[in-house]
């Protein structure tokens, strides 16, 4: 056995089914850059930090302005909020605190495919259910749960379909989970047409994840937001990095969340508007685009 044979023996077994991620890119020659995230342009005001005293770099920032802030206009306590370093950060920590070898983990497909990733990584099973249609399948989601059933996640509006679910298809589920997690990643919430998050945030076993890549344009500054029972979120901290988010990137977010926020109400009016009208295109060119809820649209 060769030296690169030994320290693969040595590795997870799971890695080797799995390569790193990479962003996916056509063969054919396309000047369009619509692969990383782009949101609306951040103001210019809100772009800079000031650090007159250099401890805003020097020292560790623990967010708990930021995430007081987030708590208040949720109207939480802020030991239910938690921040981290992207939506991802907070995915994944959630698998590890609710899965593990032995127990199994309902995600609706395709979906966001770092979901599905993280399961694996903890060593549970994923138990993939369909979802290419306009209604959630509620009924399929809950004939695949199980004894070893530990959460259900859901992405809605769905990447990469933009198909998002219903409050009385959410509230089904939610009656026959039982006291199952579920993890519902709100990436895109800000676009679409019904807002669950008052059916729920005060759900002892529901688990919101945000980001504020997509609706703020913010996401170079990788920040996520997770919501939740506070027993559930303490364990999210114990399983994360003690000081996931940037000074810089907090004091940022800090100014754009308590900003007034008209040039996001018209960006998101504008993504409205401007994807009801891609869809009517495509479906005049003899296309069969989806219908979307999130800031894309799958032909």
């Amino acid at each position: 056995m060769n030296n690169d044979s030994k320290i693969l023996s040595l590795l997870s077994p799971v890695l080797s089914e799995m390569k790193p991620y990479q962003v996916p890119s056509h063969p054919a020659p396309i000047d369009l850059r619509l692969a990383s995230n782009e949101g609306p342009r951040l103001p210019e005001a809100l772009r800079r930090f000031e650090d007159p005293g250099g401890e805003l770099l020097r020292c560790y920032s623990t967010g708990e302005e930021l995430q007081g802030e987030i708590a208040e206009q949720l109207g939480v306590e802020p030991e239910r909020v938690l921040l981290t370093a992207g939506g991802d950060d907070a995915l994944y920590r959630s698998m590890r605190v609710i899965a593990a070898p032995g127990r199994e983990v309902v995600l609706p497909v395709p979906t966001y495919e770092m979901i599905e990733r993280a399961i694996r990584l903890v060593g549970a099973t994923p138990r993939l259910v369909e979802w290419w249609r306009r209604r959630l399948p509620v009924e399929e989601i809950l004939e695949a749960l199980g004894p070893q059933t530990a959460a259900v996640v859901l992405v809605s509006p769905n990447n990469p379909t933009g198909e998002a679910a219903s409050l009385p298809e959410v509230e089904r589920l939610l009656d026959g989970l039982g006291d199952r997690l579920l993890v519902v990643d709100q990436a895109y919430w800000e676009f679409a047409e019904e807002d669950l998050t008052p059916l729920l945030i005060d759900r002892p076993n529901v688990l919101l994840v945000r980001t504020l890549s997509t609706a703020f344009g913010l996401a170079g500054l990788r920040i996520g937001i997770a919501i939740g029972h506070p027993q559930v979120i303490e364990f999210m901290r114990t399983v994360g990095d003690p000081y996931p988010v940037a000074g810089p990137s907090l004091a940022i977010a800090y100014r754009t969340l308590r900003d007034t926020r008209k040039w996001q109400s018209r960006y998101l009016t504008e993504v409205r508007r401007e994807r009801r009208e891609l869809v009517r295109l495509l479906t005049e060119l003899g296309q069969r685009p989806m219908p979307s809820e999130a800031n894309f649209v799958l032909c």
